[in-house]
C-alpha cells in the first residue's frame, strides 16, 4: 500500500516549498516542489515589486524597512541589484501579499 503526504516547509531563507512524500513499504521518496511559479524577485512585475517593498516597510523589521527605503530611492540598475541581492526577503513579502489576496 502506498501512502501519499503533501506538506509545506519553510527553508532557512524563509522560502516556502511543498514536499510530496510517497511511502511504499520500506521505501520513502521525497520530492521538493516549488509552490510558486515566480521564484525570483526580478521576475515580479514592477507593481508586485513595489507592493512587496511597501509591505517590507510597513511590517518588516528595521533592516527590511531600510531596504525598502533604498529600493524606492534607487534607479532601475540599483533596484535590480537590490532585488538580486535580497531576493529571499523580497519574495517572502511578495508571497505574504499573495496569501493575503487569496
Amino acid at each position: 500500500m502506498k501512502a501519499l503526504k503533501i506538506y509545506n516547509l519553510l527553508d532557512a531563507a524563509g522560502v516556502d516549498y511543498e514536499v510530496v512524500e510517497i511511502a511504499d513499504g520500506s521505501r520513502t521518496l521525497r520530492f521538493k516542489v516549488d509552490s510558486y511559479k515566480l521564484t525570483k524577485a526580478a521576475d515580479l512585475t514592477e507593481d508586485q515589486q513595489i507592493h512587496a517593498a511597501k509591505t517590507m516597510f510597513a511590517y518588516g523589521g528595521s533592516f527590511a524597512a531600510a531596504l525598502s527605503e533604498a529600493f524606492f530611492k534607487a534607479d532601475s540598475t540599483n533596484r535590480a541589484t537590490l532585488l538580486d541581492a535580497f531576493d529571499a526577503l523580497f519574495m517572502r513579502y511578495h508571497r505574504w501579499n499573495e496569501e493575503d489576496n487569496k
